[in-house]
């Protein structure tokens, strides 16, 4: 046979398949059915002698007709309690690209019917299982699922001390979200050196995580929300993470950033969040941060109470800075004067802020480049067409309940 007649009939054959589920793959999904009880009502169209592909919740290769994603999330009745799993029923999915078991009171697996029976799942990508009660015990058994690209153990039950060495054998692992548990320590994370995203938010450590980071070299995001750091943060730790281009350090106590005399910057850093940060002195965090993160595009300092500092002139040194969120801050007029001599500023974000010190400013505020402006809820009465020259680089302003009446200045 002519080479290119097989493919014309080896492609016509798929799309025949394609037409309809796989009598195995149908059948494995009705035995699912029986342990996600449904409370939501998502699978009301799993029957027998049915289309499984246009089931909810369910997607197939388009081809192939084979499963490729499972979203089985909130698919428990929570009044039935925790109760084990039995992974094994997700074998007959060969082509499973996404599994997401999110938020179904899952305690663990039946012995002998761990993730590790996964392991022939070569396409298996996706793996969420946040929102459950595992705790550190089930990192060994995902370590023979060797295809995974992102895994979510997120607000689950890990606590104390976690060896990730079970995780080690993921060498295709890019992202890892361990957040909303009670973790104090890791062992090691150097085996995770693929890692690109990585969000450990919501769990108790402190300050010494930093210095545990470093042979994360691939990094791209990390997130390090609400974990207990506390007074001054060494940064040295992160140096080394030569890639990292977004950094999320809110809802922590931080009042100082320090590093060493070698010190060079993260200069792949464009993105840092420090939302709803407690401090003792706002001015120097600021100072500090602008020593330390001098390369950044986006900065975030929402909900963090700015209204009686010393605005620190390094400002006007972040010359790479195009969006500042300030959204629900406490302000002095004088930290807006000193924001808008910034040549690079495109877009200022500050919603619902207390804006104080009107009365006292010295002549209107001049916006150099300024794209768009976005200040709902941030009140000014009429007093926004004194303070505010007309910016006419802007294409987008927003002014929402700002109390303004009558005529408003051309803003270009």
């Amino acid at each position: 046979m002519d080479c290119k007649w097989f493919w014309v009939l080896l492609v016509m054959m798929l799309v025949s398949l394609g037409k309809g589920c796989w009598e195995e793959e149908r059948t494995a999904l009705l035995q699912l059915k029986h342990f996600f009880t449904d409370p939501f009502g998502n699978l009301y169209n799993w029957v027998e002698n049915s289309e499984c592909c246009r089931w909810e919740m369910v997607e197939c290769d388009n081809i192939t007709g084979k499963v490729i994603k499972l979203d089985l999330f909130f698919t428990r009745d929570e009044i039935l309690g925790e109760w084990y799993l039995n992974a094994s029923l997700f074998s007959p999915f060969q082509q499973l690209q996404s599994l997401n078991l999110s938020g179904n009171n899952i305690a663990g697996c039946i012995e002998n019917k761990g993730f590790e029976r996964l392991s022939r799942l070569s396409y298996l990508e996706e793996l969420n299982l946040g929102g459950n009660n595992f705790n550190n015990s089930i990192l060994s058994s995902l370590a023979s699922i060797s295809s995974l690209k992102h895994l979510d153990l997120s607000y689950n039950r890990f606590k104390g001390v976690v060896n990730i060495e079970g995780l080690y054998s993921l060498k295709n692992l890019k992202e890892l979200d361990m957040s909303g548990n009670e973790i104090d320590q890791f062992v090691n994370f150097k085996g995770l050196s693929n890692l690109e995203i990585m969000d450990l938010s919501y769990n108790n450590f402190n300050n010494s995580i930093l210095s545990s980071l470093g042979g994360l070299s691939l990094l791209k995001s990390l997130y390090l929300e609400d974990i207990g750091l506390n007074g001054t943060i060494d940064i040295q730790g992160l140096q080394s993470l030569k890639k990292l281009e977004e950094l999320h350090m809110g809802c922590n106590r931080i009042d100082k950033f320090v590093n060493s005399k070698d010190y060079r910057g993260l200069k792949k850093l464009n993105v840092l969040s420090l939302s709803s940060i407690e401090t003792t002195n706002a001015s120097v965090v600021l100072q500090s941060m602008l020593r330390s993160f001098p390369f950044l595009k986006t900065l975030d300092l929402s909900s963090i109470d700015f209204n009686e500092i010393v605005i620190p002139r390094e400002l006007h040194n972040l010359t790479t800075l195009e969006e500042l969120i300030l959204d629900g801050s406490k302000l002095d007029i004088s930290f807006l004067q000193t924001v808008a001599t910034s040549t690079s500023l495109k877009h200022l974000l500050m919603s619902g802020c207390e804006l104080n010190g009107i009365s006292q400013v010295q002549g209107p505020i001049n916006f150099k480049n300024l794209e768009s402006l976005f200040m709902n809820g941030t009140t000014f009465n009429n007093s926004f067409r004194q303070i505010i020259r007309p910016i006419a680089t802007l294409k987008k302003l927003s002014l929402q309940n700002c109390g303004l009446n009558g005529t408003l200045h051309d803003q270009g």
